[in-house]
């Protein structure tokens, strides 16, 4: 059965997910391509510290939950040019990652 807010209670807005020129505009980039610090072993971004460390553009880190930054550069961590159309990809599969994960312990 499903569960019904209480009356006065807005149901939550659906958020649509950004174009590609929105999500160049957030991040105030013109090309197609966008350095992203990230640790694959880990599946989790750098921190803006890291990032700007390592030589990544520091609004990225922005789009992730700040539960999936790591703090430090890891061994496993580079800079990958990532493709604008690719990066909402990278974070949802970031939080899937982690969410898994805290269900998995």
């Amino acid at each position: 059965m499903a569960v019904k807010a209480p009356l006065g209670v807005p149901k939550p807005k659906k958020v649509k997910p950004m174009t590609d020129d929105e999500l160049k505009a957030f991040l105030g980039v013109q090309s197609d391509t966008v350095p992203v610090a990230y640790d694959i072993r880990h599946m989790r971004p750098g921190c803006i510290n890291v990032a700007a460390g390592m030589g990544g553009d520091t609004r990225v880190p922005h789009l992730f939950d700040t539960e999936d930054w790591i703090l430090y550069p890891s061994e496993n961590m580079r800079v990958y040019e990532t493709p604008i159309s690719k990066l909402l990809t990278l974070v949802a599969k970031t939080e899937r990652h982690r969410k898994d994960m805290n269900n998995a312990g």
